[in-house]
């Protein structure tokens, strides 16, 4: 084969893994309305930006939100002023940036086997899993924190292999994508990649005198530049600041701290190990059985495999994630996204060396598994009446939102598991079927990928199916279009859980019987107090003229004795809009019940 024909086989893969990754990631950003927590809260202070607001502060609800660097806001502020407010231009920077993370992740991986087809399914490994269509769907910094990262350590790669050249392009290159990753999230950016070179440089002896190369003192000037203007230009208008952000807030973060600036629902340790290996990356399912299946053949690969430096490569990559969220005191479902290349890197590698026949098999045994439970569950109630709608603030995260939807929700959602399970038990039968017709690896590798494919499209439906649990997004056209302009709006909770009525709502937000001290802003400046509103400020404004709208959990109706006088009008999943009696006397008639 000719060096040219080589080459063009080469971006025929690269070609086509963009385009799968394009269709599933862009065809499918406008799916779904945006969640509460993270979502609102970028898409509300992006909102604020594009139409005029402060590019430098981000505000949420009229509080500076200081809490990360201002990238993401940046991108999705663009976005908006470019395609318009709406869904698919609040998800289209994450989406693109879960395109480059797959493109990144495969070229690592061809860099390292010096294979453009395990390169490819490294990257459909990582488009395909479960939690890249469903995290990976968040507004939040990490697909691009995880891009980043994953395009220092290809940097670093570069400047080890023997063929390496133009290093000190490639040294700076490693420092720029780790100023991007600190200036999308935090200073991490730069302590993971650094960290997890030089774990793999002890591990690997031949890669020690390339990464010499990494202390580039244009690359740490670049850093610097990208990197520092921002936080000096906030301490300068907000002096406590860097104060508040590392001593507060991350060092909050990483010993557990229960001060209300980093207090929230923390994932324990085990349901954070079994989430990735069920749930976000259940392609590990597939490696374990075949390990599992065959050992005695499966250790020869394995011990040979961990002798690689692929291996050691990703073996210190994960690593060095894992211990440190496992370690930390406050951790959430996203915080290990960083290190899925590394995991996809290792399954590719993995399956290259003789492991689709057993996993074919397995993974067709948990899709048949799925597809009866699906049917089970819809056609009885299996779940019985233990399991009930908790409210939006008790499912903070992926194991409490399992436990906190009753039966009917299961059953509405289990459609689309059977379709999903049926499909993908279907695309993995027919490959064992053409085994020998296909050869064993070319038809294990087509038929789970398809069934990936299947599996990531039914993630992102069943993520928009259950919108109304987590979002307020059914009540923006009575927000927008039926009440009186001045209605005053309150929620009862946090920001955060309310977080969407940023982007479905004009209207600022009176937050009820909420600390301020939570937010650094009120505490330190008294910017924003004037949002938060006391049990008994909130019983006297509702008995004015004034015409108030309160959005509350239906299950606190019976706790806000005040509020009986009032009338709902409005529901999305377990809350209600309430309108006080000024309110409902001059109500729209599309609001009449």
């Amino acid at each position: 084969m000719t060096t040219n024909s080589k080459h063009s086989r080469e971006w025929l893969w690269w070609l086509a893994l963009a385009a799968i990754a394009v269709v599933l990631q862009l065809g499918l950003a406008g799916v779904g309305a945006l969640y509460n927590e993270t979502d609102g809260q970028y898409a509300g202070a992006a909102k604020v930006m594009a139409a005029g607001g402060d590019w430098v502060i981000p505000e949420n609800n009229g509080i500076p939100r200081l809490v990360k660097p201002p990238l993401l806001y940046w991108m999705m502020a663009t976005s908006f002023r470019a395609v318009g407010t709406s869904e698919f231009a609040a998800r289209l920077p994450g989406a693109l940036a879960v395109v480059s993370w797959v493109l990144v992740t495969g070229a690592l991986v061809r860099t390292l086997t010096q294979s453009a087809p395990t390169g490819f399914f490294a990257g459909l490994i990582l488009l395909t899993s479960l939690g890249t269509a469903t995290l990976g769907r968040i507004i939040m910094p990490e697909p691009w924190f995880s891009g980043w990262i994953a395009g220092a350590i290809l940097c670093g790669v570069n400047l080890c292999q023997p063929s390496a050249t133009r290093p000190r392009t490639w040294a700076v290159g490693f420092w720029a994508c780790a100023a991007l990753a600190s200036f999308t999230k935090g200073w991490h950016g730069l302590i993971y990649p650094a960290l997890i070179l030089l774990v793999a440089g002890i591990l690997i002896r031949e890669w020690r005198s390339g990464l010499r190369y990494l202390l580039s003192w244009m690359g740490v000037l670049l850093f610097l530049a990208i990197c520092v203007p921002w936080h000096l230009e906030v301490e300068a208008r907000f002096p406590g600041f860097l104060y508040n952000l590392h001593f507060t807030e991350h060092a909050g973060h990483v010993i557990g701290s229960d001060a209300p600036a980093t207090s929230y629902t923390v994932v324990p340790r085990w349901q954070f190990i079994l989430l990735h290996m069920g749930w976000f990356f259940p392609w590990s399912i597939a490696a374990i059985a075949a390990i599992a299946w065959d050992f005695p053949a499966a250790r020869q690969h394995v011990f040979a495999a961990v002798r690689s430096a692929p291996a050691k490569l990703f073996v210190a990559w994960a690593g060095v994630v894992i211990l440190s969220v496992v370690v930390a005191g406050q951790r959430q479902d996203y915080y290990a996204m960083s290190m899925w290349s590394a995991v996809a890197g290792a399954i590719a590698v993995g399956f290259k060396r003789g492991w689709p026949k057993v996993s074919l098999s397995a993974v067709t045994g948990i899709c048949v598994a799925g597809f009866i439970g699906s049917v089970v569950l819809i056609s009885q109630n299996a779940l019985g009446s233990a399991v009930g709608v908790a409210s939006v603030a008790s499912r903070a995260t992926a194991w409490s939102t399992l436990a906190g939807l009753d039966s009917h929700v299961w059953r509405s959602l289990s459609w689309i598991g059977v379709v999903a399970f049926g499909l993908s038990a279907f695309c993995l039968l027919w490959g064992i079927c053409n085994f020998r017709r296909l050869g064993m690896a070319r038809a294990s590798w087509l038929t789970m990928a398809a069934a990936g494919v299947v599996f990531s499209v039914s993630g992102v439906f069943g993520y928009a199916h259950l919108a109304p649990y987590f979002s307020l997004a059914p009540m923006q056209a009575t927000l927008r279009d039926d009440l009186p302009a001045n209605t005053m709006l309150v929620f009862d909770g946090g920001i955060d859980t309310g977080s969407s009525l940023m982007f479905y709502s004009d209207r600022p937000i009176h937050l009820l019987g909420q600390d301020p001290s939570l937010e650094f802003p009120v505490r330190q400046f008294g910017i924003g107090r004037d949002r938060f509103l006391s049990q008994s400020q909130f019983e006297v404004v509702w008995g004015e003229n004034r015409p108030v709208a309160l959005i509350t959990e239906s299950s606190h109706l019976e706790q806000l004795p005040v509020i009986r006088s009032g009338m709902v009008i409005e529901r999305s999943g377990t809350q209600v809009l309430v309108l006080n009696p000024a309110a409902a006397a001059i109500r729209s008639p599309a609001l009449i019940p």
